[in-house]
């Protein structure tokens, strides 16, 4: 191949120039890529520059080919005849704008880092619940069955999410709304103090975003950044999910879906007055659910409004200003829950209220075209949340236990719980969160070299003003656990984080090669720290970097083989949430005396507290270091990426076992006439001794590791114009390590001669917690539109190869240990044979270590909607239709597996 003739060429040179813009809205199209090629196999290409406008250097007259390509939009290739020099605006439809481009599942991105992205096509044809439906669409996940009687929290790159010690994933996966990040750092909701894990597990404190409060109706694209983000994100550890919502002239649109479990309804309309400037967008919607109609606990109602204006003035100057505001609302009414099974008693009562509120406004000035300076945009978010629950409960005890209400240090006579009693509890939150954020683009093309750049400041604030958990400390809903007190959440002092952030973007045409460099540097602090902290004045510096080259096309036939590699690097930043950095009081009570008579007059118990403070004040942020690495590939509109990577997170947040030396009395109450008592036994002259133990309370560390490796990959082909059939096959190989990255003190349960083993020595374990989970997996989609009868298709084949599940090795055998005074020694062979001491070495059979593999199953789904006209769709669904669960054999033994049960449904949608 020769290369076009360029400046110094002895004929008569012509040159191209013009802007690439949206063939619908007419928008700019920055750093699309045009490439021009000769009769003779010559090419050259350049890039359009953040005004979306293009020059090529001088070339010889004659005839070419012109090729103009964007992600999301379809590639244009037309024959073009230069003779003198021209200047063009070159039109670009989006993917969507033709039948032979629709695409109803999630779209492997061309950009630099790896990332779905998922139109409101693929979102109408999925037919959502919810958010959490949308994440069946990425390479490595699958359909489920909506659960929503808990909290739904985000995976990324995971294989399960492990326990309640590894959720730092969820919490640093990042949701972004139209330009503000969504923020649970002052989420507190928990009943701390229950008794039964039903309630439990409704808890999403410090787990991050619940995915159950966001609707899918208004929302536009979606896009989930699963490789290495721009420095833009911030505060985050796993990913980016940006969701971009409806802000556009629509019709009046009306959804009804209904399935074996929820109900769904959502309306919504955009109106634009063109000669003002203004779009108003208003939408609504509830959602009934109910994933077991026995228990009225897994109730879930939402309610969601939402109202979006967009206003533009265009000053002398070509200068424009835009104005983005909304005010949202999402909120249950599903108060009061009653279960028969859990609350027992006619007394026992359950109410639950949420209601969050948010106003957004952002303001963007963008500067004539061809300026170095480009835009300018300021962004501040308001968000208050009032969530409350009620909990009433019928107590019954089996023996005399203590009323916790003791809120100072010593010894105390505590009050003795009655038998039975009816307790209360108000667990008062109320989340209030701004965001602020100022952000400047630039851009300059010197040569081939196209720069973008970007520098901006943001600011976040989190505080609670909630009351906390209120309750009677005499009457506690939960007697066993005595631990903790009430506490005003008002008085937690509130978060604050400073970011600052500058990064380049840079394209560089090389001939008919094409490099894309994009290299960051993201630095914040939080603010207004204790000095006793760790992270007191601390700067977290996150350098991130992603390349991206693409080669020449080869010709094949009528269309060129297209393919390019990528690469990324980048250091990822969660700061702890305020219930990390400022947990509860714990009160220590030991009970120097149990004194029972018949008499309840002569009762007594006597306790000895003590008051401890689990705040962590060596408590660092979590740091993510990834990596990928991505080969792509396409021809004729058929495309092929596979993504291999690799993160580890060594300092994910888990609640850490710390213990501590106390000595109390323990009276003996053995000479003690009940028949000659007027009242409780006396203490003056009753005789004791002195009791050393051991015990220990949790506190937030940075002692987790999760390890992600893996390979995604997506296949898609052209939809064949004869039988309108599109072909997808994604899926992904997951390996996932969770283990302790820090030393784990964990007490042992042997008794020797009546005396706990753990109340005199606890072991301090290198590598006590260790679990590798794999899975590969492949989703085969196979998608028809029959634009003459209205009738869209699909049926998708869900391949699961294989699951697995292996702890690794671990010794059992401490490091150290502590003993009763508090002192930490290393252990030693001598320890082996001591009575006690013996006895923290931990044995693990062979069998315990051995790799445990699910294998080979698949499901089918199937989807399909008839258009009724313009104005009405009819769609159903069937998940998991058809199944294939083989029985297999392990350990010689037959192990026979139950499908999950199909979930079917179907909605009507009107547009008017």
């Amino acid at each position: 191949m020769t290369w076009l003739p360029m400046e110094g060429w002895s004929q008569v040179a012509v040159s191209l120039q013009g802007t690439v813009v949206d063939a619908n809205s007419r928008q700019t199209l920055p750093f699309a890529t045009i490439r021009l090629k000769s009769v003779n196999g010559g090419m050259t290409g350049t890039v359009s520059n953040e005004d979306g406008a293009f020059k090529f250097p001088p070339i010889a007259p004659g005839k070419y080919r012109l090729l103009i390509s964007y992600i999301g939009y379809q590639e244009e290739d037309r024959e073009l005849e230069l003779t003198t020099s021209k200047t063009m605006v070159l039109q670009l439809k989006p993917l969507t704008a033709q039948l032979s481009e629709v695409v109803v599942t999630a779209s492997e991105s061309k950009g630099i880092t790896s990332a779905s992205k998922i139109d409101k096509t693929a979102m109408e044809h999925l037919q959502p619940t919810s958010f959490t439906d949308l994440l069946a669409l990425i390479p490595g996940n699958s359909t489920h069955t909506p659960d929503m009687s808990a909290p739904n929290t985000i995976s990324l790159r995971e294989v399960g999410t492990g326990s309640s010690d590894y959720k730092t994933s969820a919490l640093g996966t990042q949701f972004v709304i139209d330009g503000s990040p969504i923020s649970t750092d002052a989420q507190m909701q928990y009943v701390g103090t229950e008794i039964t894990q039903d309630f439990a597990s409704k808890t999403s404190v410090n787990t991050g975003v619940d995915m159950r409060n966001i609707s899918t109706d208004n929302i536009e694209q979606v896009e989930i950044i699963r490789g290495i983000p721009s420095v833009e994100y911030g505060d985050l550890t796993s990913g980016v999910v940006i969701i971009r919502r409806k802000q556009k002239a629509t019709p009046l649109e009306a959804r009804f879906k209904a399935d074996q479990y929820s109900k769904l309804f959502s309306v919504g309309k955009g109106v634009e007055w063109q000669d003002r400037q203004l779009v108003v967008s208003l939408d609504g919607g509830f959602l009934s659910s109910q994933s077991d109609p026995r228990n009225a606990l897994d109730n879930f109602k939402r309610m969601n409004f939402s109202a979006r204006v967009q206003k533009k003035w265009f000053p002398k100057g070509e200068h424009q200003v835009t104005w983005n505001t909304s005010a949202d609302y999402s909120g249950n009414i599903d108060s009061n829950k009653n279960d028969p099974e859990i609350l027992s008693q006619p007394v026992d009562r359950f109410r639950s209220t949420y209601h969050s509120m948010q106003w957004q406004n952002r303001l963007v000035w963008k500067a004539p075209a061809n300026r170095f300076f480009k835009n300018l945009s300021l962004n501040f978010t308001a968000s208050y949340t009032r969530e409350k629950i009620d909990r009433t409960r019928f107590v019954q005890l089996d023996r005399d236990r203590i009323a916790p209400i003791n809120m100072k240090e010593g010894e105390y006579d505590a009050a003795i719980l009655p038998y039975t009693y009816t307790a209360d509890l108000t667990v008062d939150g109320q989340p209030l969160n701004f965001y602020a954020n100022a952000k400047a683009v630039f851009g300059k093309k010197t040569g081939n070299w196209n720069h973008h750049l970007v520098t901006g400041l943001t600011w976040t604030y989190a505080r609670n003003l909630g009351d906390g958990q209120v309750y009677d400390l005499s009457r506690p809903l939960n007697p066993i656990q005595s631990y903790s007190r009430p506490r005003s959440y008002r008085d937690i002092p509130a978060g604050e984080l400073l970011s600052f952030f500058a990064e380049d973007k840079v394209h560089l045409s090389l001939g008919r090669h094409l490099l894309e460099v994009q290299a960051g540097l993201r630095a914040g602090m939080l603010l207004h720290l204790n000095p006793s902290y760790y992270l007191h004045n601390r700067i977290y510096v996150d350098p991130r970097a992603n390349i991206q080259w693409r080669f020449p096309g080869i010709s094949l036939g009528k269309h060129d083989l297209n393919f390019s590699v990528s690469g990324g690097v980048g250091s990822l930043t969660k700061m702890p949430t305020l219930l990390q950095l400022y947990p509860n009081k714990i009160y220590q009570d030991f009970v120097q005396l149990d004194y029972w008579s018949s008499d309840k007059n002569h009762r007594r118990i006597n306790v000895r507290t003590y008051i401890v403070d689990p705040t962590n004040h060596n408590l660092k942020a979590a740091r993510n270091l990834k990596w990928e690495a991505r080969f792509a590939v396409e021809y004729a509109r058929n495309e092929l990426s596979v993504t291999y990577f690799r993160e580890n997170m060594s300092s994910g947040f888990r609640s850490m076992a710390f213990y501590a030396p106390y000595e109390y009395k323990k009276y003996d109450a053995s000479g003690v006439d009940d028949s000659q008592l007027a009242g409780p036994p006396s203490l003056e002259n009753m005789p004791y001794e002195v009791s050393h133990v051991l015990s220990g309370y949790g506190s937030t560390g940075n002692g987790s590791r999760t390890l992600k490796e893996g390979v995604e990959f997506q296949f898609s082909t052209c939809r064949l114009p004869k039988i309108s059939t599109r072909l997808t096959i994604n899926g992904a190989w997951f390996r996932t390590t969770y283990e302790n990255s820090e030393p784990l003190f964990d007490p042992v349960s042997e008794v020797i001669q009546n005396q706990a083993v753990s109340d005199l020595y606890v072991g301090l374990y290198e590598n006590d917690d260790n679990t590798i989970r794999q899975q590969f997996n492949t989703n085969f989609i196979v998608d028809t539109w029959l634009e003459k009868l209205g009738v869209k298709l699909s049926e998708t084949i869900e391949c699961m190869w294989f699951q697995s599940r292996r702890n690794g090795q671990v010794s059992g055998v401490p490091l150290a240990y502590m003993d009763v005074e508090g002192k930490v020694h290393p252990y030693t062979d001598a320890d082996r044979n001591d009575l006690y001491r013996q006895h923290l070495v931990r044995n693990y059979n062979a069998g315990y270590f051995v790799k445990d593999t699910n294998p080979f199953y698949l499901y089918v789904n199937f989807k399909a909607t008839k258009d009724f006209g313009k104005h009405v769709s009819i769609s159903l669904f069937a998940d998991r239709i058809l199944d294939y669960v083989p029985d297999y054999k392990k350990n010689g033994m037959l192990v026979r597996r139950t499908a999950f049960s199909p979930y079917f449904g179907m909605e009507l949608n009107v547009k008017l």
